[in-house]
């Protein structure tokens, strides 16, 4: 959290209360346009979709483990909401971005918190999953 704070996000925890509220109340009441739900489970998704302004958008990164997924489709219809999901296609972003890291504009390296040989992959997904040592990324050496 304090990482994405560095970054400039707004915290929303848990621990204070419905998130939702919590969206709501740094928007004025409205709502954020954007919400990016990364954890991939039902309920942060519904959250989501309670906290998004009406006209807005959530957008789902997080990798589902379930094979459906419960939501409250008519909130998000009444919304007129849009749901983006899917696998990122990384390299759609590699052109744009790549001059900007070499530049020192953006610095990938502030959330790499691993690096390993692309042998030890497997090692290193372990890692991320169990959040060893506040794995944030494993990168993978070739």
């Amino acid at each position: 959290m304090k990482l994405a704070e560095e970054f400039g996000a707004e915290p929303v925890s848990l621990d204070r209360g419905d998130p939702a509220e919590q969206l709501r109340g740094l928007t004025g009441g409205r709502g954020p346009d954007v919400v990016l739900e990364c954890v991939g489970h039902e309920t942060p998704f519904t959250q989501a979709i309670q906290s998004v302004r009406a006209g807005g958008t959530v957008a789902s990164v997080g990798v589902y483990v379930e094979a459906s997924l419960s939501f409250p489709a008519r909130e998000a219809f009444f919304k007129d909401l849009t749901l983006k999901m899917g696998i990122c296609n990384a390299r759609n972003y590699m052109t744009p971005l790549l001059p900007l890291v070499q530049v020192g504009k953006l610095r990938p390296s502030r959330i790499i918190t691993h690096t390993m040989p692309l042998g030890e992959a497997p090692k290193g997904y372990a890692i991320f999953d169990r959040k060893e040592d506040r794995a944030i990324k494993v990168m993978l050496r070739p």
